[in-house]
Parts: structure tokens; C-alpha cells; sequence
């Protein structure tokens, strides 16, 4: 199916009956819905085998009639019209029936879901003047709907190779970090093993005594009290610091001579 603005097109399989036979033919069934093709109100249809044409005016009037007929509002006969006329309905069958001065007759079955019944709906079509002319713009708006197409299929491939191509980025960006982020990590278990090796040599070092002697011996010598020289040292002072007692006499001052 192509479609074009309000413009429509399909490819059918119809069985057409002529001299009490039956022939299975491809007819490419064109439809225009008028005023907009979202919410008609009327339709016209271009029928060509590529060598006959034949073309139908549903005016607002056959709508309303045919809307009458089936105890319908004048939307449902559109919306099921626009449906089995635009898309291919598995198990319905077309059929286009020879009438009186080589007319022929369009119709097809409507299932109403609501009363289980099946609704006929029939075209008389009326035999272009000029066939080549029907089939020659059919042919035309097929191409430009397939042109149409055919640039839509571009430009979404484009943009599927551009999410494609930036999920490509995204995912080696990604391994990078993944990568980064593995050293960093590596490198921090290795200085933090590095760092607990040396502590465990200076506590082996501390726990041994020939090791710690040394540090020992210069605690002991600072921590012994000096002693005074006994020049110009009162003997008191001596004394008091041997009986840790405290000392309150003040120095005498020697006079000058």
C-alpha cells in the first residue's frame, strides 16, 4: 500500500466473473478521501489492470445512503471503507462482476462485529474514457509514493547506522574506563601491600632485643639526673636535689673589689 497526502493505493487480488466463469486477476485499486484522509467524508476510486481502467465517485450522498442502509453512522462506513480499501484483509475476497454495457461491478464483504452479520458493499464503476490516462497517473502516484518512500528508508538507515556507530564509541569509551579504572585499583593494592610489608619489618626490628638496646640505653642516660659540678655550687643545693626537698634560699650576690 502507498499513500500520498489524502491519497491511497493497493495491490488486489480480485476474482472477476464473466460468460459464468471466474478469473483471478491484480488490480491496483487507487482511493482518494476527501476533505482529509484521517476524517473523510467522501472518497473516489481509480481501478487499473494496466490495460482497462475504471474509476467510482463516492460522494458525501452515497455515503449517507449507504450509512442508511446498514443502520450506520456515517463514520463506521468510512473508517471499515478506508480500512479494506487501503490494507489487504486476510480472508476477504474482491470480487469485480461484468454488468450491462461493459461495466462492472466492485464489491466486497464487511464484517459487523456488533450483529455478526456480513454487510456487501458495491461500486458500480464506470469505464474511463481514457484508460491510458487513469493508469498512467496511477503508475505516476505509485512512484512518487515508492520516491517517498524510498527517502524515509535512507534516512532512517542513516540514523540507525549513526546509533549504531555512536553505540560503538560509547561501548570502547566505556572498556576504556573499565581498563583505567582496573590499573588504578591495582596500583592502590600494591602501595597499601607495599606499606603493610614495612610495617611488619619495623615491628620484627622493635621485638628484637639487640635491635632496640641501643634506643634503651639513650632513654636510660636521659633520664638519669646530671650532677652538679661542686664550684661555685651551694652545698645546700646539692642537697636538697639528692633529698628532693625544695630549695628557697636565694644566692648571695659577690661584692666587688
Amino acid at each position: 500500500m502507498a499513500g500520498l497526502d489524502n491519497g491511497t493505493c493497493i495491490r488486489l487480488e480480485v476474482l472477476e466473473e464473466l460468460d459464468m466463469s471466474t478469473v483471478k486477476r491484480t488490480l491496483f485499486v487507487k482511493s482518494v478521501w476527501e476533505p482529509t484522509r484521517l476524517s473523510p467524508t467522501s472518497f473516489s476510486l481509480a481501478i487499473s489492470d494496466g490495460h482497462r481502467a475504471w474509476t467510482f465517485e463516492g460522494s458525501e450522498t452515497f455515503v449517507k445512503k449507504r450509512a442508511e442502509v446498514w443502520d450506520k453512522n456515517v463514520s463506521w462506513v468510512m473508517d471499515k471503507l478506508k480500512l479494506l480499501l487501503t490494507v489487504v484483509q486476510p480472508g476477504i475476497a474482491y470480487h469485480l462482476t461484468g454488468m450491462l454495457d461493459n461495466h462492472r461491478k466492485f464489491s466486497f464483504e464487511i464484517q459487523d462485529m456488533e450483529t455478526n452479520l456480513s454487510l456487501t458493499a458495491n461500486f458500480s464503476l464506470v469505464d474511463a474514457s481514457d484508460p491510458e490516462i487513469v493508469t498512467r497517473d496511477l503508475l505516476g502516484f505509485l512512484l512518487h509514493g515508492n520516491e517517498i518512500l524510498t527517502v524515509d528508508y535512507v534516512k532512517k538507515c542513516r540514523s540507525f547506522d549513526q546509533v549504531l556507530a555512536e553505540n560503538k564509541a560509547l561501548s570502547e569509551q566505556n572498556k576504556r574506563f573499565a581498563h583505567e579504572k582496573k590499573q588504578f585499583e591495582q596500583a592502590v593494592y600494591k602501595k597499601r601491600e607495599d606499606g603493610s610489608s614495612g610495617s611488619l619489618i619495623g615491628a620484627s626490628a622493635f621485638n628484637d632485643p639487640d635491635a632496640t638496646q641501643p634506643f634503651l640505653d639513650e632513654m636510660e642516660n636521659k633520664a638519669r639526673i646530671t650532677e652538679f659540678p661542686n664550684e661555685d655550687v651551694p652545698s645546700n643545693v646539692v642537697a636538697a636535689l639528692l633529698e628532693d626537698t625544695s630549695y628557697t634560699a636565694l644566692p648571695r650576690k659577690r661584692r666587688r673589689r
